[in-house]
């Protein structure tokens, strides 16, 4: 799984509960990086049945950590407490402290050079056993890159090529200004005509 991850200054605008988008995609990234060790523990152990690698792309483009599951389960960053909230027996909201392994920081500045990321991650992609399976890359944005043509020459490079398991899968999670919600959508005009969601 390579998560490309959009860190340029448009991404320091603020979200959601007063974070920035740079904040909150760092902190679902860990929360997400976390989940998937745990879904794959053995005892006290990580079973290493995943590769992930993080690309960060804006002022610097550069791979963030790649590795198997249990190098990032052995060595994070740090260990943050943070405050998670869940239903209680009554059904009632309720805080509760939680610790979060941190393995990418929140960071933002410069352009947005998606083209690099995506460069990047064929790259690692193109060194791959042809054995394993396709790889998922996950772009997270919120806005449109530097050269669009350039990306699109990137992706299809990346979609061109293909293992034994088939073609890679390329998902774009796009973080717009608007509270209105599209997962998975069929057709562009479910977009609300924003042009750099469309692309």
């Amino acid at each position: 799984i390579i998560f490309l991850i959009d860190q340029s200054g448009s991404m320091s605008s603020k979200w959601d509960d007063n974070k920035s988008k740079a904040d909150q995609t760092a902190l679902v990234l860990n929360r997400v990086i976390n989940d998937i060790i745990l879904t794959n523990m053995s005892g006290n152990k990580p079973k290493d049945r995943v590769r992930i690698s993080l690309i960060g792309y804006g002022q610097n483009k550069k791979v963030i950590k790649s590795g198997l599951l249990s190098e990032f389960a052995n060595s994070p960053l740090r260990v943050d407490k943070i405050k998670k909230k869940i239903n209680n027996i009554d059904g009632d909201l309720v805080s509760i402290d939680e610790e979060m392994p941190v393995f990418i920081e929140s960071e933002c500045g410069g352009g947005t050079p998606m083209h690099n990321a995506f460069n990047l991650a064929f790259e690692l992609i193109s060194k791959d056993d042809i054995n394993n399976p396709s790889p998922i890359i996950i772009n997270i944005s919120d806005g449109a890159p530097n050269n669009k043509k350039s990306t699109q020459n990137s992706v299809d490079k990346i979609m061109s090529i293909s293992n034994n398991d088939g073609a890679p899968l390329v998902f774009n999670i796009h973080i717009g200004d608007s509270k209105n919600k599209v997962s998975f959508p069929s057709k562009n005009d479910e977009l609300f005509n924003n042009s750099m969601a469309k692309f």
